[in-house]
C-alpha cells in the first residue's frame, strides 16, 4: 500500500455525534468541527485562509441554504449515513450551486438479477422458511430486494461523486489505540499500526460476533452460525453496549482473539464497520456477497466465493472451517489490500481536489 500526506484541515458539521471523527483524523488529517449556527459557520470562515470548504453531514438538507451564500468557495461534501438509501439525501446535493465533489457513503449500485436470485436462495438454504422471531418472510425479502431497484431509480446524482469507504467507528479507534499505545493522529491501516495491532492477535476463537440478532435475515443467519463447533456468539438477546462503552473491551478483545468475525446483514444494507475493523485486527470477516434485502454490488472479498458460499453462510461457515492456514493467510491479504487501498485511493483524491481548488 502507497500511503499520502493528510492535508491537515477542517470539515465543518451539524452532528456533534458523528461516529467518523476518529476514521477522518486518523486517515484524512481532517478535524471535524461542529457548526451550531449559520452565524457561527459564517464566523469560522470568516477566520479561514482557504477557498475549500469541507462539510461532513448526515442531512445535506440543513447545508443546502447556508452553503449556496458563499458561492465564492468549492464545496467538497461528505455524505454520511443513509443505509436505507433513501433517495432525498443523494439528490439534495444536487440544490448546492458551488459542489465540485462529493464522497458518497452508500451510494446507490448496479443490481444483478442473479444477485437477488443467489440472496433468496441462500436465504432458503440457511433455513428461511423457518418461524423467526422477526417479523417477514422469504418471499417478503425477496420482494424488498427488487424494489431496490425502483427506489435507485429515483436517485438523480448529477455532480462529481466518489465512494466514501466506510472504516472504523470512534469507539474502536479510541480502544485499539490504547491497547496497542498508538497516537491520536496515527493511521490505523498503516504498515507499522498493523504489525503493533497484531502483535496483540492471539485466536482463541474461530468465529465469533458481538452484537442483537436484528431483521429476520440477520437473525437467520446467526442462528446457522450457533450450530458451529468453537463460535463465541456474546450476546445474541439483551442489547449490548460495549462497543460504546469506555471501560468495556469486550468487542475489540474478540476481533483480536478471533480468527473469523461474523457480519450478519444489517437493518437494510450488507455493511458495516466490522468489516474494516476486523480486517484491522488480522481476522477475516464472515459475510454474505449479497443479503436477501441487499443485493446491490459491492466490493466484499467473499464475491469470489462459490455461488452457494457467497449467499448461504451455512456453505461459507463450512468451507472456511475447512482451509488451511496459507489460503486463509491468502484470502485476508486480498480483501485487506483492497479494502485499505480504497481508503488510500480516497486520501489521494481529497488531496488533489482540496489542492486544484484551494489554487482558483
Amino acid at each position: 500500500m502507497r500511503g499520502e500526506t493528510l492535508i491537515n484541515t477542517v470539515a465543518y458539521s451539524e452532528n456533534p455525534l458523528l461516529t467518523e471523527v476518529n476514521y477522518f483524523k486518523r486517515e484524512f488529517g481532517i478535524k471535524i468541527v461542529n457548526v451550531d449556527s449559520s452565524t457561527n459557520f459564517m464566523d469560522m470562515l470568516n477566520h479561514s485562509n482557504s477557498s475549500t470548504v469541507l462539510i461532513a453531514s448526515t442531512n445535506p438538507d440543513y447545508w443546502i441554504e447556508i452553503l449556496n451564500m458563499i458561492q465564492k468557495y468549492s464545496i467538497i461534501f461528505f455524505l454520511l449515513g443513509n443505509e436505507t438509501y433513501e433517495p432525498g439525501p443523494f439528490n439534495s446535493l444536487n440544490k448546492i450551486n458551488s459542489l465540485v465533489h462529493a464522497f458518497v457513503y452508500n451510494p446507490p449500485n448496479k443490481i444483478l438479477n442473479t444477485s437477488i436470485l443467489g440472496g433468496v436462495l441462500g436465504n432458503i438454504y440457511d433455513g428461511g422458511l423457518r418461524k423467526t422471531e422477526a417479523p417477514g418472510s422469504v418471499y417478503r425479502d425477496g420482494r424488498i430486494s427488487y424494489s431496490l431497484k425502483r427506489k435507485f431509480k429515483n436517485i438523480r446524482m448529477g455532480y462529481s461523486f466518489s465512494n466514501l469507504p466506510q472504516g472504523y467507528t470512534n469507539s474502536f479507534a479510541n480502544k485499539i489505540t490504547k491497547l496497542v499505545k498508538l497516537k491520536e493522529t496515527d493511521s490505523l491501516i498503516s504498515p507499522d499500526s498493523i504489525r503493533k495491532i497484531c502483535a496483540l492477535k492471539s485466536t482463541t476463537h474461530k468465529f465469533s460476533f458481538i452484537g442483537q440478532s436484528g431483521n429476520r435475515r440477520r437473525e437467520t443467519f446467526l442462528r446457522i452460525a450457533k450450530e458451529f463447533e468453537n463460535v463465541k456468539l456474546y450476546p445474541l438477546e439483551n442489547s449490548f453496549g460495549g462497543n460504546n462503552t469506555d471501560s468495556d473491551y469486550t468487542y475489540v478483545n474478540h476481533l483480536l482473539n478471533s480468527k473469523y468475525i461474523l457480519v450478519p446483514p444489517g437493518n437494510f444494507n450488507n455493511f458495516n464497520h466490522r468489516y474494516t475493523e476486523s480486517l484491522i485486527c488480522h481476522s477475516l470477516p464472515v459475510i454474505l456477497a449479497n443479503n436477501s434485502i441487499d443485493p446491490s454490488l459491492n466490493d466484499n472479498w467473499t464475491n469470489n466465493l462459490s455461488f452457494l458460499s457467497r449467499y448461504s453462510i451455512k456453505s461459507q461457515m463450512r468451507y472456511l472451517e475447512k482451509i488451511n492456514d496459507e489460503t486463509f493467510e491468502n484470502f485476508y491479504a486480498q480483501a485487506s489490500l483492497n479494502d485499505f487501498q480504497k481508503i488510500l485511493d480516497t486520501r489521494m483524491l481529497l488531496n488533489g481536489l482540496v489542492a486544484k481548488y484551494d489554487q482558483i
